[in-house]
């Protein structure tokens, strides 16, 4: 198998678009496999985006100590610029700068609900996904402070 960029499989942006041209109320599409979503529940339908299969991430997921989460992720994949402008900035979910990364993520999380969006993820479940999350505890430095929302 080659290796595209870092990613298992190629062809990801193209099956990426059609799913977000099929919908507009979908945010982005993961890359990752639905078995690799630490553990957010993905839907067992799969819908198609012309021949493209994919499935939905599910809203309102308790992750316990971490909060709940709507679909919204910084992890791969592919968005569109319009929503990221419809948030304005990902310091605006914590002007005091005193949020960790993670807690930003969640809060765009449920900015992005509250507007009805939802995730989806490729459904071809004949392989790994496109890429594989090996961060396991490995996370963002979390810098709190001015510097860090000024880094977004």
């Amino acid at each position: 198998m080659t290796l595209v960029l870092g990613f298992l499989r190629p062809r990801f942006i193209e099956r990426s678009l059609k799913v977000l041209d099929a919908d507009e109320k979908v945010l982005q599409v993961y890359l990752r496999d639905k078995d690799d979503t630490n553990g957010h529940p993905v839907s067992d339908r799969v819908y198609f985006a012309e021949w493209v299969p994919y499935r939905l991430v599910a809203r309102d997921y308790d992750a316990g100590k971490w909060g709940v989460w709507h679909g919204f992720s910084w992890n791969p994949g592919l968005r569109r610029r319009r929503d990221y402008q419809l948030l304005g900035s990902f310091g605006s979910l914590d002007p005091s700068g005193k949020k960790l990364p993670w807690e930003i993520e969640r809060e765009a999380s449920l900015f992005y609900r509250k507007h009805d969006f939802v995730a989806a993820i490729l459904a071809e479940d004949c392989g790994p996904g496109y890429v594989r999350h090996l961060g396991d505890d490995r996370h963002v430095p979390e810098v709190r402070g001015p510097a860090a929302v000024g880094s977004r």
